[in-house]
């Protein structure tokens, strides 16, 4: 693909280039991951992600943008405990080098996984926390549409209506700057879906339409066939509910979306009940319930049981409506046992990603203190030393004063006494010349010395820098 190769050539220009601008670079990953086959883009950050890791020293920026990258690939993968340990580790990384834009990133990646996983508090939080820095600096517009995205529809689920619009209308304006349409639909989506908790039927298909006229992938596409869909089942004209969501399946169908094509089955066997088309419900549930069957998605499994088994009901087949009710019960009961058992792991594994951020917080409070003493420590040594050199210069300012009156006494005595007999005017003359240079001489002294400091320590710098 297009893509893929480009991200290869580029990657190709940084590692013979280190100065190249990695964030285009990265910002072209971050926005076609979810869009390229699985497959390749693993392969490609796994090759990423070992020549970061191999010149972790020499580019620790690439670096902590590498183990971030790879929190994003794992998410797409559905992996989102292993999104948020990776996202953990690159806002340590980028804390490290004192990149506040890195780590604004990291928090709404953090925040994006918790949503993931239900988890809404958190997510909020540091979603919010993320965005607030990325506002201000405006960098990383790709992370800014997924915090406005993700805090928008909290918003909306909390029943938060004004501030969920003002979210996603905030990343419509960031999406055109980007030109990504298909951010752009996904926001149009979700003020069409606050419209519709609204009742603001008319605005809302005005939104979920103009979403649909964008020119973007089949994928969203697809997405937005279903949305229409389900907007014309609730306003009850079933025909063109049925027409959106069999246009969605033929897309996901060519695509090979199979989740995504189970719950457009599950939409067209829906709309066929409501149509009185029982038969036709009948053949498109059993073909959507083969489906997922074969992915093991227990969570539609149950909800086609559970249809099948009211359809057969109504049709009197009660060996099969009662087939249809147990298979139904079984697999609700398995798949709760699941989501037990998922959240308890969950919380355990939450639980040690906030060990992890808390430990990351006292190393960096611990590291910020160590560094404060280094410096109260330099200071005091600095004073110390021009302390020891100034007593210093004192001593030799004194031994040069001796000095010199000593020869004054001499040359006095010798010379200047053969030629004057009263030289007692020039005598004091004299030893008052020399106590007005002293305080010079003291200050000349003490700037030699401090010079001879200076210069050692930066060769003494020097040398450590190069050896390390």
């Amino acid at each position: 693909m297009e893509t893929i190769q480009k991200i290869e050539q580029l990657f190709e220009e940084i590692q013979k280039d280190p100065n190249w601008p990695t964030d285009d670079f990265f910002d072209l990953i971050w926005v076609n991951t979810s869009h390229l086959p699985k497959a390749e883009i693993r392969t490609l950050m796994d090759e990423v992600y070992d020549w970061a890791k191999e010149h972790e020293q020499n580019q620790p920026h690439f670096f902590a943008m590498a183990t971030f990258c790879n929190a994003g690939v794992y998410h797409v993968f559905d992996n989102f405990i292993e999104a948020m340990r990776y996202a953990n580790i690159s806002q340590k990384l980028f804390e490290d080098i004192n990149d506040d834009d890195g780590v604004a990133i990291s928090k709404v990646g953090i925040g994006f996984s918790y949503r993931s996983m239900g988890e809404i508090q958190p997510a909020f939080k540091y979603c919010l926390d993320g965005l607030d820095q990325l506002t201000k600096t405006g960098k990383f517009k790709v992370w800014q549409i997924i915090g406005l995205y993700c805090i928008g529809g909290i918003y909306a689920e909390t029943n938060h209506a004004d501030e969920a619009l003002g979210m996603f209308q905030r990343g419509l304006v960031i999406a055109d700057a980007v030109d990504k349409l298909f951010f752009k639909a996904r926001f149009l989506n979700g003020i069409a879906g606050i419209y519709m908790r609204q009742k603001k039927y008319g605005m809302a298909l005005e939104k979920y339409q103009e979403a649909l006229d964008l020119n973007y992938d089949n994928n969203d596409r697809s997405r937005s066939l279903t949305d229409l869909g389900d907007y014309y089942c609730k306003m009850g004209d079933y025909k063109k509910a049925l027409e959106y969501n069999e246009q969605a399946l033929a897309l996901r169908n060519e695509m090979k979306i199979v989740n995504g094509a189970v719950t457009n089955m599950m939409n067209i066997g829906e709309i066929s009940v409501k149509m009185a088309k029982l038969n036709d419900a009948v053949t498109i549930y059993e073909s959507a319930l083969k489906l997922a069957e074969g992915m093991q998605v227990k969570s539609k499994m149950y909800q086609i049981h559970y249809a099948l088994s009211d359809i057969y009901l109504s049709l009197d087949n009660l060996s099969n409506s009662m087939a249809h009710l147990i298979a139904y019960q079984q697999i609700r009961e398995d798949v709760n046992h699941e989501d037990m058992e998922r959240k308890v792991k969950n919380q355990q594994q939450l639980f040690e990603a906030e060990l992890t951020q808390k430990e990351n917080a006292i190393i960096k409070a611990q590291k910020l203190e160590i560094e404060h003493k280094n410096h109260q420590l330099e200071e005091t040594i600095e004073e110390l030393t021009i302390t020891k050199i100034s007593r210093r210069a004192k001593a030799i300012t004194l031994f040069i004063a001796v000095a010199l009156i000593i020869i004054e006494g001499v040359i006095n005595h010798f010379v200047v006494s053969r030629y004057a007999h009263d030289n007692f005017f020039i005598s004091l003359a004299a030893e008052g010349a020399i106590v007005l240079m002293l305080k010079p001489i003291e200050k000349a002294v003490e700037h030699y010395l401090l010079s001879n400091v200076i210069k050692k320590k930066r060769a003494r710098q020097a040398l450590e820098t190069s050896l390390a």
